[in-house]
């Protein structure tokens, strides 16, 4: 394992990596994966797949599942992660009162409403308990308080979804997912997903 030291000043809540010397995925660890809490130190997601988290001690979290502090980060020795002689970037986020935050929330078969204590401009969503892409909405392509939402998906180079579909509505605290349009964004109750939201 290694330990890398960062300058956020509170512990990161979400991590991105990608090896930029070798042909390997984006690498995702995530505060709220596996349940949240100490059990979240070795999961993981591909940015770049759709699929569900998996556990791997060799990625985030090193063999003590160490999880990330308002110092460090720790990786394993994963060739995602730490493979030697290559070259990596990492992006770190944290939850920011009025600006930014991390988070999950459960599917349902009602509409499920998201507190983020600001109104978002631009919302990340993944389903991280099985198979669905990372859902991307902002204000510039139909994100609001109503109306059809544009949706895009991180992982895929597929167009934007049409305007005929009501995804997400903001709010002046937060969001609602509403029920029924897409199991990648709300769907049964045993679902679960993790969400970054920036205002």
């Amino acid at each position: 394992p290694r330990e890398f030291s960062h300058s956020l000043g509170k512990s990161p809540e979400m991590i991105w990596t990608k090896n930029r010397s070798s042909v390997v995925d984006w690498m995702v660890w995530h505060k709220d994966l596996n349940g949240g809490g100490a059990a979240a130190a070795p999961y993981n997601l591909r940015l770049n797949g759709d699929d569900a988290q998996s556990s791997n001690g060799d990625i985030y979290g090193g063999a003590n599942n160490v999880l990330p502090t308002s110092t460090h980060w720790t990786t394993g020795g994963n060739n995602g992660i730490n493979e030697s002689g290559s070259k990596f970037i990492a992006m770190l986020f944290a939850s920011v009162d009025g600006v930014s935050s991390v988070g999950a929330y459960d599917g349902s078969a009602s509409n499920v409403t998201v507190t983020t204590g600001f109104t978002p401009r631009f919302i990340i969503i993944k389903k991280n308990n099985g198979t669905s892409n990372w859902s991307v909405f902002d204000t510039e392509r139909g994100l609001g308080a109503s109306g059809d939402d544009q949706l895009i998906k991180l992982n895929s180079d597929a167009a934007q979804g049409a305007a005929n579909t009501d995804y997400v509505n903001t709010t002046a605290t937060g969001f609602v997912v509403n029920a029924g349009q897409s199991g990648e964004t709300n769907g049964s109750a045993s679902d679960k997903y993790i969400y970054y939201a920036h205002a």
